[in-house]
C-alpha cells in the first residue's frame, strides 16, 4: 500500500485522466475516462469509462492507447455521465491529474458541448509541474513513473494512468499541509533539460 502525501488523508481527492481522440479540446473528444476517489487516505472507488465520441478514432491514437473504434461503439456519450463529471470535479474537492491542464480542457470543452458549464475546483494538484521542477530527462508520465522506480501498467489507458499518477505523486518530496503544497507548486518553474 502506498504511503499518500499528508494533505490527502484529510481530504477528498479525486485522481483523474482522459484519453482522447486528438490534442485538440476544441475539435477532438474524450474517449476513456479514469477515475481513483480517494477519501481521508481510502480510496473509495477506481473507475474506468470508455465513451463514444461520435467521432472516428485514428490509427495513431489507436496505436497509443490500444482503443479502437469498434470498443467504443455502443458505449455512453459524453453528455450521457456530464453530471457525473461536473460534481466529481467540482469543490471540495482536491484534484490530482497529471499535465492536468490539458485533462481539464478537454472535460470543460465536452461540458459545453452538452450545454453546461464546468467549475473546477481550485485545489489542483499537478505531478508534472514537480516533475519539470526537478528532472531533467523526459517528463512523459511512463519515464517519470520509471525513474523513480514506479511499474508502469496500462499505460495511455486513463485508469492505468490514474494509478501511475498516484504512485509518483506518493513518490514526491510535499510538504503535510495542502495550502503549502500549493503554494509550494505554483512557484515550480521547470528545470533545464540537458
Amino acid at each position: 500500500m502506498e504511503t499518500y502525501p499528508a494533505w490527502m488523508y484529510s481530504e477528498r481527492v479525486v485522481v483523474f485522466d482522459v484519453e482522447t481522440t486528438g490534442f485538440k479540446h476544441d475539435n477532438d473528444r474524450v474517449i476513456e475516462l479514469g477515475v481513483i476517489w480517494i477519501e481521508s487516505g481510502r480510496k473509495v472507488m477506481d473507475l474506468a469509462m470508455l465513451l463514444d465520441p461520435e467521432v472516428c478514432v485514428s490509427e495513431k491514437i489507436t496505436e497509443i492507447t490500444g482503443i479502437k473504434q469498434a470498443m467504443l461503439l455502443g458505449k455512453p456519450l459524453f453528455g450521457d455521465v456530464c453530471d457525473f463529471v461536473i460534481d466529481l470535479l467540482a469543490s471540495p474537492s482536491v484534484l490530482v491529474a497529471y499535465n492536468g491542464e490539458f485533462d481539464i480542457r478537454f472535460l470543460t470543452a465536452e461540458v459545453g458541448r452538452c450545454g453546461k458549464n464546468l467549475a473546477v475546483s481550485d485545489k489542483v494538484i499537478d505531478p508534472l509541474k514537480w516533475v519539470r521542477s526537478t528532472d531533467t530527462g523526459s517528463c512523459k508520465l511512463g519515464a517519470a513513473a520509471e525513474r523513480r522506480g514506479i511499474d508502469v501498467k496500462n499505460a495511455h489507458r486513463a485508469l492505468g494512468d490514474c494509478y501511475t499518477t498516484l504512485k509518483l505523486l506518493c513518490k514526491i518530496d510535499m510538504p503535510d499541509g495542502l495550502n503549502d503544497t500549493l503554494e509550494v507548486q505554483a512557484g515550480l518553474r521547470r528545470k533545464r533539460r540537458r
